[in-house]
């Protein structure tokens, strides 16, 4: 999916008619304190039914590329706003904000995942303070079933809950507290994976 360098959280676009002007400029040279001059320029009319709202952002995607069938396509709703607010194959966009007209080139963006899965928090009371050694072990990982509905621009899925399969190893002191430097972290060979930069900052705290 493709994603603007501006996320918006937007809602339904409504206008009675507004022009939006789109300029490709000849060349990116400046001279001192001058503006380029433009060798093209592209009239966008762009038609709504009813009135603008400025707190709103409104897009124009270009795509020059003569084929209709593979985009671009709005993401008019959530729970994709964290991947942009279109998909699909469009090179450049207008974009509408309280008065003022931008253009962008698009840029392939990583894709933005929420987070699942995984150890979020551990309860309950040891049963003694020994000095000593706590290993915790999660076993092979069984991903659940994938549901997939639409049609046109799905190409492939992958089920990725970001669990992670492996041995977490803790040696504590005789009051209990964890050991500096005794805090590890080893993947399963079935399952497993290396730490994020997140997971090994979080161990790495442990370990101080």
């Amino acid at each position: 999916m493709l994603a603007s360098d501006r996320l918006v959280g937007g809602a339904a676009a409504t206008l009675a008619a507004f022009t939006a002007v789109l300029t490709v400029t000849g060349g990116c040279a400046r001279g001192t304190g001058a503006s380029p001059v433009p060798s093209v320029v592209a009239d966008i009319v762009l038609t709504f039914a009813g009135p603008v709202n400025d707190a709103f952002y409104y897009f124009i995607a270009i795509d020059a590329d003569d084929d209709i069938n593979d985009g671009p396509v709005p993401v008019a709703a959530g729970p994709y706003w964290g991947n942009g607010w279109g998909a699909g194959s469009f090179t450049h966009f207008v974009q509408y904000n309280q008065g003022v007209y931008q253009v962008f080139r698009e840029v392939l963006s990583a894709e933005l995942r929420s987070a699942g899965g995984g150890i979020l928090a551990v309860s309950g009371t040891p049963q003694w303070t020994d000095t000593g050694t706590i290993t915790l072990t999660v076993g092979p990982l069984t991903f659940g079933t994938v549901m997939v509905s639409g049609a046109g621009m799905i190409t492939s899925v992958t089920n990725n809950g970001d669990q992670n399969a492996g041995t977490l190893t803790v040696a504590t002191d005789a009051a209990g507290n964890i050991v500096a430097g005794s805090v590890a972290f080893t993947p399963a060979a079935n399952g497993g994976r290396s730490l994020t930069p997140s997971e090994a900052a979080q161990l790495a705290a442990l370990n101080a």
